[in-house]
């Protein structure tokens, strides 16, 4: 396995909190893929896992884009609240300096 890869899912990962057991079993299935193991579970088992995973996360970049756009929007229009560091709105300027990865 790419190591840079487990790297990112192990930052990534803060169980309980931003797990579901459909994204800790295709974690279990992608690490069992990569490894060269063979799947012991049922395939369609498998499958709905990694789909449930991937609604999840298309699911949550949509709401990020959404959630983005309405602090750009709070920022855009109380812009003369923002006025520097120590600011009203500094937390909402600093969440949008941070990439979506």
């Amino acid at each position: 396995m790419d190591m840079k890869l487990r790297q990112r899912v192990d930052s990534a990962r803060d169980f309980p909190t931003n797990t579901c057991p459909a994204s800790r079993h295709a974690q279990m299935i992608g690490e069992a893929l990569t490894a060269g193991s063979p799947l012991t579970e049922e395939l369609d088992h498998c499958g709905e896992s990694i789909l449930a995973t991937v609604a999840a996360l298309y699911e949550t970049r949509t709401e990020c884009t959404r959630l983005r756009a309405a602090i750009q929007q709070t920022l855009d229009e109380n812009g003369h609240l923002a006025d520097g560091e120590n600011c009203t709105l500094i937390v909402l300027k600093r969440a949008l300096k941070t990439p979506n990865v």
